[in-house]
C-alpha cells in the first residue's frame, strides 16, 4: 500500500513538474512572440516613415518639374521670338 502511494505521488510529483516545464515552455513561447510583434511593430514604423519620406519626395519632383516645364516653355516661346526676329531682319529664310 505504501509503494502505490508513493507512486502516486511520484505521478503526482511529475505531471506537477510537466505542467510548470509546460507553463515555462508556453511564457517563452508568449515572450518570443511578443519579441516578433515588438520588431514587426518597428520594421512597419520604419517602412511608413520611408514612405512619407519618398511621397514628400515625389512632391519636390512633381513641383520641381513643373517649374522645370514652365522655363522651357518660356525659353521655347523666347527661341520663338528670336527666330521671327532674324527672318524680319532678314538674317535667316
Amino acid at each position: 500500500m505504501r509503494e502505490t502511494a508513493s507512486a502516486v505521488r511520484g505521478a503526482n510529483d511529475d505531471q506537477a513538474t510537466g505542467r510548470q516545464l509546460q507553463k515555462g515552455s508556453k511564457a517563452k513561447v508568449v515572450q518570443l512572440d511578443q519579441c516578433r510583434a515588438e520588431r514587426l511593430d518597428e520594421s512597419v514604423s520604419a517602412v511608413r516613415h520611408r514612405l512619407s519620406e519618398l511621397q514628400r519626395a515625389r512632391v519636390q519632383a512633381e513641383l520641381s518639374a513643373g517649374r522645370l516645364m514652365r522655363e522651357l516653355a518660356a525659353l521655347q516661346c523666347e527661341l520663338r521670338d528670336c527666330r521671327a526676329r532674324m527672318i524680319q531682319g532678314g538674317v535667316i529664310d
